[in-house]
């Protein structure tokens, strides 16, 4: 594993060039992982103090797929389903482009963060990105901006059924091969009023999810019905996402599972 960057703060003395990092023996990707994170906290200093980024390239093993999102639900998503990968966080903005419909925003998001992580790595690397939508009356639900932003989410979600959109791509740098599907779930709210509304903004959840609710979380106390993927709710549908690597030949469903030698006839009775 290599790590190759160079860093420039503007406005002061200090410049950190062409830095080589390699690591072969067995804590290589314990030291990886620290190397990564080591940058992005870097990074969130750098706008704490003014500073910005010259350059920062990142090599690696490029059979290992890189998750293009720091969003803990992907993570847990792709860990439950048993498939190896790494994290690099894409940075990128979502802003929409005026008459943009909700289904061309999602995709165009998901391949902007996919495109910004190719930029970052080894060509030949496979990149995982994905965008969640909330959208109803043709409106597209982000993230909320505040609590006063949020409590408006919801309020135009109670009782009625919206639809759920994720995006999903699947990216070798340095080429032109990709992958990108687009799955939809309609999700019915159950009425809410006042009380309801208040408490559930009091469990913190709203913050950073699209749509204001989470319902992997207490948000599923709000969600009478759903038709589709749940985990495309959740924010990566893994039935098509892991088609998609499984076609690429970077892992297949239940490849790695190991036999639990416990498991008996006698386990499955009541």
């Amino acid at each position: 594993m290599t790590v190759l960057f160079r860093v420039v703060f503007v406005n002061n003395d200090f410049l950190l060039r062409n830095l080589n990092y390699k690591n072969h023996d067995n804590q290589a990707d314990l030291a990886d992982l620290s190397m990564l994170q080591f940058l992005d906290d870097l990074r969130c200093l750098s706008y704490d103090f003014h500073r910005t980024f010259e350059s920062i390239t990142i090599h690696r093993d490029a059979n290992m797929l890189v998750l293009a999102s720091k969003s803990p639900r992907r993570h847990q998503l792709l860990t439950l389903a048993g498939v190896p990968f790494r994290s690099l966080p894409s940075h990128v903005g979502e802003h929409l482009i005026k008459g943009e419909k909700p289904e061309a925003f999602t995709r165009r998001a998901a391949r902007n963060k996919a495109d910004a992580v190719a930029k970052r790595v080894q060509p030949g690397t496979w990149i995982l990105s994905a965008d969640t939508t909330v959208v109803v009356d043709h409106e597209i639900l982000g993230k909320p901006a505040d609590q006063s932003d949020a409590t408006r989410m919801l309020k135009l979600l109670s009782g009625r059924e919206h639809r759920v959109l994720t995006a999903v791509v699947l990216l070798k740098a340095g080429s032109k091969s990709a992958d990108e599907h687009l799955s939809e779930t309609l999700v019915t709210f159950r009425t809410l009023d006042e009380t309801m509304i208040s408490g559930y903004l009091k469990t913190g959840e709203s913050r950073d999810k699209a749509g204001a609710y989470g319902i992997q979380g207490k948000g599923a106390l709000l969600v009478s019905s759903i038709e589709g993927s749940y985990t495309n709710v959740v924010g990566l549908p893994l039935v098509e996402t892991s088609e998609m690597i499984r076609q690429v030949g970077l892992w297949s469903p239940f490849s790695e599972v190991q036999e639990n030698k416990e498991i008996n006839r006698e386990n499955y009775s009541d």
